[in-house]
């Protein structure tokens, strides 16, 4: 029946909803000062075991249409996600490894 769903908030440190030992993701991107930047992120990713694949719906911040280097020319993004495990037995234990792609253009 319905399975469990856990969150990542996409944060510094993350409200972690369902979980324990996980973390969001953090990149650090350069550019030039004050620039307006727009950022890709599939909204969903798979992972898998090698035997099972889950989807993660991600998430991001900062978000939005008005996002800009700070005055330095830095921006740190936080990637986080939901993440539904179906009901018990419809996937295997184990450590589910993924590879979101993130761009951002300016």
């Amino acid at each position: 029946m319905g399975g469990a769903t856990y969150t990542v908030a996409p944060a510094e440190n993350p409200g972690l909803t369902g979980c324990t030992g996980s973390s969001s993701a953090k990149f650090q991107v350069t550019g030039e000062p004050n620039e307006k930047v727009k950022i890709s992120l599939p909204k969903n990713v798979t992972i898998s075991n090698g035997s099972d694949s889950l989807s993660v719906r991600t998430s991001q911040a900062p978000s939005g249409g008005n996002i800009r280097f700070d005055a330095g020319g830095n921006l740190t993004i936080y990637v986080g996600g939901d993440l539904k495990i179906p009901q018990a037995g419809l996937a295997t234990s184990g450590l589910f490894v993924g590879t979101p792609t993130l761009s951002v253009t300016y």
